[in-house]
């Protein structure tokens, strides 16, 4: 009989740890606050058109876009990111040591926006904030994130709009003018070598204009267009207009 008993109350313990279990996991959405988000990046603007947004990942995976300026989506949207996708996330800023990078990296780039990416684990926050000179490793982590906060489906609006696009660029293909005169070959292999630049075609039979690609694993759009922008054999740099 005592033997039921313990047998009874053992199994009402179980019980009542899963049910425990539940409640805390099941959280209202409306609930969510500043302690609940898991990972976060806000992207401020640059001289250009650059997004301007702050985007969040939740504990469980549920995420939140602010639309601010120049971005595809204005104002507040949701998503739920898929448990694979959330793990891969969280795998992904685990494996880069997140912890180990300075606050703050310095620049003198003023035409680059500046992004803050923060990351929670249990009770401590750490935030990476800069530009360009920012770890290759940081950099990567970025480019996830905005895979994820610029995509364009999925989205559910909360309160906000999505921006009609009368002329849209592929951003993973950039069309480049040389200056006459540039030794071709020379240039191409030292961008090859140094930002995984890509010849595609020749533009209009001219050997001063080239469609090229780029390694958008190590820049970002702006990055890569900034750079060819400032470099001394590149008259012109333009992301390829999709709908002229």
């Amino acid at each position: 009989m005592r033997q039921s008993i313990e047998s009874t109350m053992r199994i009402l313990v179980f019980i009542s740890s899963l049910f425990i279990i539940a409640c805390s996991s099941s959280k209202d959405i409306s609930e969510l606050g500043p302690e609940d988000v898991l990972i976060s990046m806000e992207k401020e603007a640059c001289f250009g058109s650059c997004p301007v947004y702050t985007f969040k990942i939740y504990t469980g995976g549920y995420c939140t876009f602010e639309g601010k300026q120049d971005s595809y989506k204005m104002g507040t949207h949701s998503l739920t990111l898929s448990k694979e996708k959330y793990k891969e996330v969280k795998k992904a800023f685990e494996n880069a040591d997140f912890f180990q990078y300075q606050d703050f990296y310095e620049s003198n780039i003023p035409d680059l926006p500046t992004v803050k990416i923060s990351y929670r684990k249990k009770d401590q926050i750490k935030s990476v904030t800069g530009k360009r000179e920012r770890p290759d490793a940081v950099h990567k982590l970025q480019f996830i994130l905005e895979e994820i906060a610029e995509s364009k489906t999925g989205w559910k609006i909360i309160d906000g709009s999505v921006q009609e696009e009368t002329t849209q660029y592929d951003k993973s293909q950039i069309v480049i003018q040389l200056i006459d005169g540039a030794q071709l070959s020379r240039w191409f292999e030292y961008a090859r070598k140094n930002y995984g630049i890509r010849i595609l075609k020749q533009i209009d039979g001219s050997y001063d204009r080239w469609l090229v690609s780029y390694n958008m694993k190590e820049y970002s759009p702006e990055e890569i267009l900034d750079i060819l922008r400032k470099d001394e054999n590149v008259s012109s740099a333009e992301f390829k207009l999709i709908n002229p």
